[in-house]
C-alpha cells in the first residue's frame, strides 16, 4: 500500500512520532490524490509551528515572537505581551472548551495585542525594522517541498493568524514567496504618519482560518476552483478546518504537527487529522507523498 510503503522505506516502521488515525482511509485518500495527479491538488498550510519548528525551551522567532522577544521594544511591553500570550494560548489549546466558547476570547486576545502595540508606540517603520531581524527556523524539507510545488505549479495557500507584513518579509528572505504562493493573514492599518490604528477586519484568529470564512470571491479561489483535492497542514485544531468551504471538494489529506503536550492532546488531534506528526517532525513525509503523486523520482 502507498502510505505503508512510504513509512517503511523512508521513515521506518517503528517511528513512534508518526500517528495515523485510520490507515485504510488514509490509503484511500492518497490513492485518489495519486490517481488525479498534481494538476488536481492545492496545498493549504498554516505558518507558525507548521512551516517552522517549535522550540521547546528555546527561542524560535514566530510571527508574534517578533513582538514578544524583540530587543527594540521595552521590557514592560514584552512582559505584558508574553503574559497575554500565555493567558489566551492556554484557552486556544484547551481540550474541553468548545470552539464557540473560544471565539469571542480569541477576538479579545487580538484586541489586547492591538492595544499593547499602540501603547508601545509601534510604528510601520519600527515593525519593518523588527521584521528584518527575524529568523525563524523552518522544519527540514520545507524549502525542498516548496521548490517542488513551484516547479509543478501547485498553488499553496498560507493561512496565518499572525501579521501579514511580518510573514511576507520572512517568506521573501527565504525565497519561499513564489508566484504559486498566496498569503492570507492579518493586515495592520497605519495612518499617514505611520502610527498603528487598527487590524483590518475580519480578524483572522486560530478558529476563523478557512476558505468559507475568508470569502470565495477572491481571485485566488476562483483561479484554483478546479483543483478539487488538497493537502492540509497545521498545528492546532482550528487549522483542521482551513479547507472548509473549498469549492467542489474532492479528497483532503489532513496532516497535523503536534509538538507540545503531546500525550494530553494526541487523542483530540487524532480526531481532526488523518496523520499526526509529533515532536518536531520534518516535512519529509509531505515531500515523499507529493513526489509519489507527481511520479517525481528526484526526491525518492
Amino acid at each position: 500500500m502507498f502510505l505503508e510503503k512510504l513509512l517503511k522505506d523512508a521513515l521506518g516502521t517503528e517511528n513512534i512520532n508518526i500517528k495515523i488515525r485510520d490507515m485504510s482511509n488514509a490509503e484511500r485518500i492518497l490513492a485518489a490524490l495519486k490517481n488525479d495527479g498534481m494538476d488536481s491538488i492545492q496545498i493549504v498550510t498554516d505558518f507558525d509551528q507548521t512551516l517552522t519548528k517549535t522550540q521547546i525551551g528555546g527561542t524560535n522567532d514566530s510571527t508574534f515572537g517578533v513582538l514578544g522577544l524583540n530587543s527594540l521594544l521595552s521590557q514592560n511591553f514584552k512582559s505584558k505581551f508574553i503574559e497575554t500570550f500565555l493567558k489566551y494560548h492556554k484557552i486556544e489549546v484547551d481540550p474541553i472548551m468548545s470552539t464557540d466558547e473560544k471565539i469571542p476570547l480569541m477576538l479579545e486576545w487580538y484586541q489586547r495585542i492591538l492595544q499593547l502595540m499602540q501603547e508601545e508606540g509601534i510604528t510601520k517603520s519600527l515593525l519593518y525594522e523588527m521584521t528584518e531581524t527575524t529568523n525563524p527556523e523552518f522544519r527540514e524539507q520545507v524549502k525542498e517541498t516548496f521548490e517542488m510545488l513551484k516547479e509543478s505549479e501547485v498553488p499553496v495557500l498560507i493561512m496565518s493568524a499572525g501579521i501579514s507584513s511580518i510573514l511576507e518579509t520572512v517568506l521573501r528572505k527565504e525565497t519561499l514567496f513564489s508566484s504559486n504562493v498566496q498569503l492570507i493573514s492579518n493586515e495592520l492599518v497605519f495612518n499617514e504618519e505611520g502610527g498603528l490604528e487598527d487590524i483590518l477586519p475580519p480578524i483572522i484568529h486560530p478558529f476563523s482560518k478557512n476558505e468559507r470564512a475568508l470569502g470565495l470571491n477572491q481571485p485566488y479561489f476562483l483561479e484554483i476552483s478546479k483543483r478539487r483535492n488538497g493537502i492540509l497542514l497545521g498545528d492546532c485544531i482550528g487549522d483542521s478546518h482551513m479547507a472548509d468551504g473549498m469549492p467542489n471538494p474532492g479528497e483532503i489529506l489532513k496532516i497535523g504537527f503536534l509538538d507540545t503536550e503531546v500525550e494530553s492532546r494526541l487523542d483530540l488531534f487524532m480526531t481532526h487529522f488523518d496523520i499526526v506528526l509529533c515532536n518536531n517532525q520534518p516535512w519529509k513525509l509531505v515531500l515523499d507523498i507529493l513526489s509519489q503523486i507527481g511520479n517525481d523520482k528526484t526526491h525518492q
